[in-house]
This record gives structure tokens, sequence and C-alpha cells, in this order.
């Protein structure tokens, strides 16, 4: 099972669309000052940078890291990106990102995140990646055919909508 750890603070749950905690990854994010611009607010492009940051760091929990991944041939690039600015996230706050595989066929899969700021418990970003699994030389295959358990991982942490 899944659960955010924080030094700081115990994490609890807000207010959020999102269900079913043990397929939902809580990872928390420190923001840094490089990461802001001269408002200390953060720049836009480095939500794209906190998406894989709490994706690997899911599939590292669930036992499905990318390391083990690309060792037995398999790589998961990013196929297309939708991100929704709701708020700004300023430094030194700490965010916390929520991910969650919403689709999986063993072909193609879609992560979404949400991204809260602490200090302020508001929901400031939302945003989905999507994914295609592809052998070294990126031709798609089917995990279910090619990697039959590692295929059922993937189905158990799926959240069905």
């Amino acid at each position: 099972m899944l659960i955010a750890i924080n030094a700081y603070k115990q994490v609890e749950s807000k207010g959020t669309k999102m269900k079913d905690d043990k397929k939902i990854a809580k990872h928390i994010h420190k923001v840094q000052y490089y990461e802001t611009d001269q408002m200390q607010v953060v720049h836009h492009s480095n939500y794209l940078r906190f998406y894989e940051e709490a994706r690997t760091a899911f599939m590292e929990k669930i036992g499905l890291g990318y390391d083990m991944l690309e060792k037995n041939g398999i790589i998961i690039p990013v196929t297309a990106i939708s991100c929704q600015y709701l708020g700004a996230a300023v430094y030194p706050h700490e965010l916390e990102i929520r991910s969650k595989i919403t689709k999986y066929t063993g072909v193609r899969m879609t992560v979404e995140y949400e991204v809260y700021d602490l200090v302020t418990d508001k929901l400031i970003n939302q945003g989905i990646t999507q994914h295609a699994f592809v052998d070294k030389e990126f031709k798609p295959f089917a995990m279910q055919r090619n990697y039959p358990e590692l295929h059922k991982k993937f189905l158990e942490y799926t959240v069905e909508e």
C-alpha cells in the first residue's frame, strides 16, 4: 500500500475527485528557488518535471521502476501532455503531487496528476500524460503478450473511472 510520508507533517487527503487511495501516489516536492522567476513563482515548465518526478516515484513504489523496465527492454515514452494551471506555486512552499494511472491497455497508458500547495491547501494544477509501451527499437508491443506478470501489476494499480 502506498503511504505519503512527509518529514515535516503528516499529509492528509484534501477534497479531490481522485479515489481509491491504494492506487494514488502522493509525492512531496519542496519548491526550489531555481525553479522560480523573480517573483518567486514556479515557472510553468517545471510542472512537467513535477509530473515525471511523481510518476517515477509512484512506479518505483509499486515495483515497476523505470530502471527495471528498461533493463527488460521496456521503454515508456510520453506521447502527449496536458497541463491546466489553476493557481501558482511559490518558493518555499511544499507541493503534494498526486498521480494515478487512469487508463491502461497494455499498449498505452494514461496518468493523471493533481498538484496541491500544502501551505494554502489549494489545488493549483491538474495534468495528464499519455504513454506508449515500445521496445528498444521504438516498436510498440503489447505488455500482456510479452510481459504478462508486469501487465497484471499495471492492471492492479489502474484506477477504474
